[in-house]
């Protein structure tokens, strides 16, 4: 196995460049998770919020086999409130970037 020998800046324009890639990848799954955040918010984050929520419809089946109706969640209509002039933006944004740092983190981790 050949050792490399490179100089410190040879390190730090290697280290600047694998900084870039990451930043890269974590904004492009970002703006992906931005474009689709209908979906991001409605199916993934707020989906607990709906009776369809797949927990629940297995409580209720579960509820239904063992005779204890009391285990079925009685849902009440959430509605949400926006209280700050662009605090709706700011949580798109915000989600979005988090979003990215979770689905871009096993590239980010890997060696």
């Amino acid at each position: 196995m050949k050792q490399q020998d490179n100089t410190f800046w040879e390190h730090i324009e290697v280290l600047r460049w694998m900084i870039i890639r990451c930043a890269a990848v974590v904004l492009c799954v970002a703006i992906a998770a931005f474009i689709f955040k209908d979906f991001v918010f409605n199916q993934v984050i707020l989906a607990p919020c709906s009776n369809t929520f797949v927990t629940y419809q297995e409580l209720c089946r579960l509820a239904t086999v063992i005779g204890l109706p009391s285990l079925c969640p009685q849902m009440q209509e959430i509605e949400m409130i926006n209280i700050n002039l662009a605090a709706q933006l700011f949580t798109h944004i915000s989600i979005s970037f988090y979003i990215g740092l979770i689905v871009a983190f096993p590239y980010l981790v890997a060696p």
